[in-house]
């Protein structure tokens, strides 16, 4: 195998996020539909012992909708992406494997053989470069599979300042209203429901974002790991890593 044929199929890996994000968004859309339906099914409703206060403030909140969404398309990720990272780890493992097995050993000193030998050197000279490009490679694979779950570690808590913003400015016509000479008993229900919204956002984000940031930080630290040993394996210790079984 080529080093431009070994960095085309590891380049293409590094963008092949698109097959687990789709599948992991139409999971993710199909189940949040279905919790909210079974959510408002008044039997499930009773039996849960959800309350239509609880539907109000959460269940029909549009921004927390919005993040429940985020989140299961991340969760589902997560699952998803498993097989796709495993086989670009292993397709750059074989691909360094194949450049050092292809290393020159030596050269003859017959001077018949010396512009052959003189090629074999340069090639020798020009590996540690090839390896590192295809390390290089990997690790572009890896910060890319990472991108979909980085989206949604930021995305959670934006969503909830959108909320905060949007009952602020809804929590002004009531305000409004009572300026005008409006009395509180009549101002305040409806005051205080839109002030509700922009904290359960708020909330929703920060509870949802919690669990993210840990997955994400664990398999950001995975990934550098994995680097790290494929980078000592072909270049320091000058061995060849260990090629993928089953391949």
């Amino acid at each position: 195998m080529s080093p431009g044929s070994t960095l085309l199929k590891i380049t293409y890996r590094a963008g092949a996020v698109a097959a687990p994000l789709v599948v992991a968004a139409a999971f993710a859309l199909g189940t949040l539909i279905g919790v909210l339906a079974l959510v408002e099914w008044p039997p499930a409703a009773q039996w849960l012992g959800i309350t239509d206060g609880f539907l109000e403030r959460f269940a029909r909140n549009a921004i927390i909708q919005l993040q429940m969404l985020m989140f299961l398309v991340g969760v589902f990720y997560l699952l998803v992406r498993i097989p796709f990272v495993r086989r670009s780890r292993d397709e750059a493992r074989d691909a360094i494997a194949d450049l050092l097995d292809d290393q020159p050993k030596g050269a003859d000193e017959d001077p018949s053989t010396k512009a052959p030998a003189r090629a074999k050197q340069r090639a020798a000279h020009q590996q540690p470069e090839r390896i590192e490009a295809l390390v290089a490679r990997a690790e572009a694979a890896e910060t890319a599979s990472l991108a979909p779950l980085s989206f949604v570690v930021w995305v959670l808590p934006i969503l909830g300042f959108l909320g905060t913003v949007i009952g602020v400015s809804n929590s002004m016509g009531p305000l409004e209203a009572l300026a005008k000479g409006e009395s509180a008993a009549k101002v305040a229900p409806e005051l205080l429901r839109h002030l509700r919204f922009p904290f359960d956002a708020t909330f929703m984000g920060l509870v949802l974002l919690l669990p993210m940031m840990v997955c994400f930080t664990v398999l950001a630290a995975r990934a550098r790991r994995s680097i790290a040993e494929l980078r000592v394996s072909a270049l320091v210790t000058g061995g060849a890593p260990p090629r993928a079984t089953g391949s």
